[in-house]
């Protein structure tokens, strides 16, 4: 981890290369198998903090990316595709502070 670290310090300042950006998006949580596969507090936790990115401070990071635009996130909630049964939901823990 270390290693990683000190090679990010030496790779210097992102370059802007004048591409396309996207301040403004819209979020999807796409979850495979059926709502009752997962553990209840896993689509909660995620859709909390989807829902809570716009107007975060944690977006507002992004800001200095897109060249004076201010980044804005919505979240259209989440979409369940029970073809695709999961084997085994795997615990979801996420630290929100």
């Amino acid at each position: 981890m270390l290693t990683a670290l000190l090679a990010a310090r030496r790779a210097g300042d992102l370059t802007d290369h004048g591409g396309p950006i996207m301040p403004a998006s819209t979020t999807s949580a796409i979850w495979w198998g059926a709502r009752e596969a997962f553990q209840p507090d896993a689509i909660a936790t995620v859709e909390a903090l989807l829902g809570g990115l716009r107007g975060s401070a944690l977006l507002s990071l992004t800001d200095q990316y897109m060249r004076g635009s201010p980044t804005t996130s919505s979240f259209s909630g989440s979409l369940f595709d029970a073809k695709r049964m999961v084997q085994r939901a795997a615990p979801v823990r996420l630290a929100l502070s």
